[in-house]
């Protein structure tokens, strides 16, 4: 036969590449151990590489939110103190508006007050200790709840009220909004000598000697300062 005449067959690439893919992985390696005894046990099956286990991924924790750091100890120390002195400047305010404003009881009282520079807020505390000057006791103790539940943190209005109701002749209740009038201005010598006539009238002379004693103590230092200046 010739050359020709021989029919020469070229594989084809597409049917290699296939077989090439079907062909598996390797078999798993057999790791051996020799024990004491010189006897090769197999330990474990190591998987082929690239070869997957099988086992679902382990779940990533979430990540915690950043959180924000410690306020600074000196902070903490003055928010207390600008609250302090915010109450104080509140109720030097307001006694000074008393002083420039009188009784209270000349009906053109608001238009002075608010060209004294009085704020809306000291207008309401006003407004009950006029009724209160004016012997409307019930009134005043009106106002002046409404503006305790509005305004906790005013002395003033704490005071007031409480003299309101013991001129009413409730001293349990005075003695509540005087308590706390001096508990937000605990120098004022008017708080605590009104204080001190509501435990009177409760029997408890003890406790009105202890407050009669203190604002007594503290109009003694009063009267040396002014002499000074």
């Amino acid at each position: 036969e010739t050359d020709a005449d021989l029919e020469i067959e070229v594989p084809d690439i597409e049917e290699i590449m296939a077989a090439a893919e079907a062909v598996e992985p390797p078999p798993a390696r057999v790791v051996t151990h020799t024990s004491d005894s010189g006897h090769r046990t197999p330990q474990h099956r190591e998987a082929p590489a690239g070869a997957s286990s099988g086992a679902p991924p382990e779940p990533q924790k979430p990540r915690s939110a950043p959180q924000a750091p410690p306020p600074a100890e000196a902070t903490v120390r003055a928010e207390p103190a600008a609250r302090v002195t915010a109450q104080r400047a509140a109720y030097m305010r307001a006694r000074g508006l008393l002083e420039s404003l009188g009784t209270l009881r000349q009906r053109d009282w608001p238009s002075e007050a608010a060209k004294l520079g009085a704020e809306r807020a000291d207008i309401a505390v006003l407004e009950g200790i006029s009724e209160l000057r004016k012997g409307l006791y019930h009134k005043a103790a009106e106002i002046l709840s409404r503006v305790v539940l509005d305004q906790p943190e005013n002395a003033l209005a704490w005071f007031y009220l409480g003299r309101s109701q013991n001129l009413l002749d409730t001293p349990a209740q005075a003695e509540t909004s005087l308590r706390r009038a001096t508990e937000l201005i605990p120098d004022d010598p008017e708080f605590l000598s009104e204080l001190a006539i509501v435990l009177e009238k409760q029997k408890r002379q003890s406790e009105a000697a202890t407050f009669y004693r203190r604002a007594g103590a503290l109009r003694k230092g009063q009267s040396a300062k002014v002499r000074k200046q």
